[in-house]
């Protein structure tokens, strides 16, 4: 190859790190303490319903994963599903009463 060539072809950017990333999966956070205000006893609690109760909004148009967390106090007992949740929002569920499905 010409010397001239070869110059030109070190000088372009080289391509690193094109291997497809996967996408980070987005989840919403609610505390147990904001599900303690805005729920009723004995209450299935499910992404959808969140989102239709104001506690979650939409993420790019879609209902996001929901995650649940651990401060705040909860009394009620409630039904979960479809939700992440942390050691400590678990051992409150149950405490009150709860049930994850």
């Amino acid at each position: 190859m010409r010397p001239q060539f070869r110059d030109i072809i070190a000088k372009k950017p080289k391509k690193r790190g094109y291997r497809m990333q996967t996408p980070k999966k987005h989840y919403a956070e609610v505390n147990v303490g904001e599900l303690e205000s805005k729920m009723q006893s004995g209450e299935r609690i499910s992404p959808e319903i969140l989102v239709e109760r104001g506690l979650v909004k939409l993420y790019k148009g879609r209902i996001p994963s929901v995650k649940l967390l651990g401060s705040g106090a909860l009394t009620k007992n409630l039904l979960v599903k479809d939700c992440q949740i942390s050691g400590g929002a678990r051992k409150k569920i149950e405490e009150a009463g709860g049930r994850i499905l």
